[in-house]
């Protein structure tokens, strides 16, 4: 007979079987794993609560303030109250989740989530091998959305679970993202290639601190460089004479144009923008390009392709800045408090997640965004190494 321990850890792990098959059912699947796991430490989580109202009340106060803010403020009051809803929901059960988690438990998760994984390799790569043109080589899409956190998934499972069978899931990787053409899977792999090395680097040559400094520097000055070559007002009225100056192999140019007109549009709301998930309501959003280079896309295709510029154009400076506040406020408590080995999993996880989505989903995404804070608390739960 099956427990419920078994039955919610089950729930977890498999949970991204299910999202290749449907969104939805992925968010059932996943959140009644976790409801029942939250129930079988009801009292527990009670007693937290109770102890911790104070604490929690400076915590929810704000948010129902920024709530209610950009709610009111936006465009499309609706739409903005409902993914600003869903948000705060995936913060609070994601910390429930942390709460309710021990090492025995995670093990479990990590079992199933490893199994997962591999079941979801085999499914790719047999059906990627039986659609691929190998004379053509015309690209797979099926699986092309879904690679973006299975590669996630793959590069960080190790961490968590040790088995033979993540070795196919690694081994599979490359050919799947190839033979699907997933650039942003391709670009994570690069930025965490990076970042890893860097972190290393960091750990047995302590002077390479000082290039923390360099970085800091470059980010700006890149980032200025990318603005000043995007198309601007002048080019969007005229996008038939604009010239490309960032080549188009490194950014396509539907990507430059809805760049440049959402960086444009967030000039006239700088403070707190036009309002969550409100871009593809904002004036002049769904105006055809007419570039021979984009063919018939709209300029923002419900949103940016970039969550930094998303948050800016829909929350304005005070939004971006709160949200980018809160997410190093978190990943730092955790970052001092972990040996090297899970270091290396926390930037690994942030570094892919946010560099890939400087390029593909939505901000708002909900599955996405719940795949982040569910890793980081099961990162969290196996650094502070919770035998509770």
């Amino acid at each position: 007979m099956f427990n419920s321990t078994y039955i919610s850890t089950f729930l977890i792990g498999m949970s991204y079987s299910f999202l290749m098959i449907n969104k939805i059912y992925f968010g059932i699947v996943l959140s009644l794993g976790i409801i029942i796991l939250l129930s079988q430490n009801f009292e527990k989580l009670k007693k937290f609560s109770a102890l911790s109202l104070n604490k929690i009340m400076y915590i929810t106060l704000p948010c129902f303030f920024i709530l209610v803010l950009f709610t009111f403020n936006s465009i499309v009051p609706w739409r903005s109250f409902e993914v600003l809803l869903y948000l705060s929901l995936i913060f609070i059960f994601s910390f429930l989740f942390y709460l309710s988690l021990n090492n025995k438990k995670l093990d479990k998760i990590s079992y199933f989530l490893s199994l997962s994984i591999f079941i979801n390799s085999v499914i790719i790569f047999v059906y990627n091998l039986l659609q691929f043109d190998f004379e053509m080589l015309t690209e797979v899409r099926r699986f092309k959305g879904f690679l973006n956190i299975h590669t996630l998934l793959v590069l960080i499972i190790p961490f968590f679970y040790k088995s033979k069978i993540n070795y196919f899931s690694l081994i599979t990787l490359i050919p799947n993202i190839y033979m699907s053409n997933s650039n942003s899977s391709f670009m994570g792999l690069i930025f965490v290639s990076i970042a890893l090395l860097y972190l290393k680097l960091l750990h047995t040559q302590p002077r390479f601190k000082n290039f923390n400094y360099v970085i800091l520097f470059l980010i700006p000055l890149l980032s200025g460089i990318l603005y000043s070559n995007l198309p601007k007002n002048a080019d969007l009225k005229d996008v038939s004479s604009f010239n490309f100056v960032i080549p188009l192999n490194l950014i396509d140019a539907h990507r430059q144009f809805i760049w440049g007109f959402s960086i444009e549009k967030f000039k006239e709301k700088p403070l707190l923008g036009f309002g969550p998930d409100t871009s593809n309501f904002i004036d002049g959003s769904q105006e055809m390009i007419g570039s021979m280079y984009t063919g018939t896309m709209n300029f923002i295709p419900s949103h940016p392709h970039n969550f930094l510029i998303e948050l800016l154009l829909e929350t304005g400076l005070i939004g971006t800045s709160l949200f980018l506040l809160f997410l190093l406020f978190i990943n730092y408590n955790i970052f001092k408090n972990i040996n090297h080995k899970y270091q290396y999993a926390l930037v690994l996880l942030n570094v892919y997640f946010w560099g890939t989505s400087l390029v593909n989903f939505s901000f708002w995404l909900g599955w996405w965004q719940a795949s982040y804070y569910l890793l980081l608390s099961m990162i969290s739960v196996k650094i502070l190494q919770k035998n509770i």
